[in-house]
C-alpha cells in the first residue's frame, strides 16, 4: 500500500506540471466588445463606458464600447445573445431585460441567451 502511495503522488505532482501551462488562458486575444443597448449620454451608458475602462486596465486589451439602440433594448440584446459564446462579447443588461420575453417577439430564447459574469460595483454595494 505504500508503494502504490509512494508511485502515485509524483505521478499527480508531474501530471499537474505539464497541465498547468494548459490552464493557462490567453483571453482575451483581441479587443472585447461591451455592447450598451441603449443611447448614449444615459446611465447604462456611462456605467458601460466605466467598466469599459477599467476593465481595458484589468485585462491589458482595449474593451470597446457599442451603443446598440431601439425597442427598450431588445435590438441591442439580440447582438450579444446571437454572438458566439467565448466571452468577446459583454452585454450591460437593466431590469428591461427581464421583461423582453413578455412584451416582444424576441429572436434569441429571451433570458436564457445570457449568463451573468459580474455586478456593477453600484450592485455590490447595495448588497452589503
Amino acid at each position: 500500500m505504500t508503494t502504490l502511495r509512494s508511485l502515485f503522488l509524483p505521478i499527480v505532482a508531474l501530471a499537474l506540471i505539464v497541465a498547468a501551462p494548459a490552464l493557462a488562458n490567453d483571453y482575451p486575444t483581441k479587443p472585447v466588445r461591451l455592447i450598451v443597448p441603449f443611447s448614449p449620454g444615459g446611465l447604462n451608458d456611462v456605467l458601460g463606458r466605466l467598466m469599459a475602462t477599467h476593465l481595458s486596465d484589468k485585462l491589458g486589451k482595449k474593451v470597446v464600447v457599442e451603443n446598440r439602440t431601439g425597442a427598450g433594448g431588445v435590438v441591442g440584446s439580440e447582438m450579444p445573445a446571437n454572438a458566439t459564446p467565448d466571452g468577446y462579447t459583454l452585454d450591460i443588461s437593466s431590469i428591461a431585460n427581464a421583461l423582453h420575453p413578455a412584451l416582444y417577439k424576441l429572436s434569441y430564447p429571451g433570458n436564457k441567451a445570457f449568463a451573468p459574469v459580474g455586478l456593477s460595483p453600484r450592485s455590490r454595494m447595495r448588497s452589503r
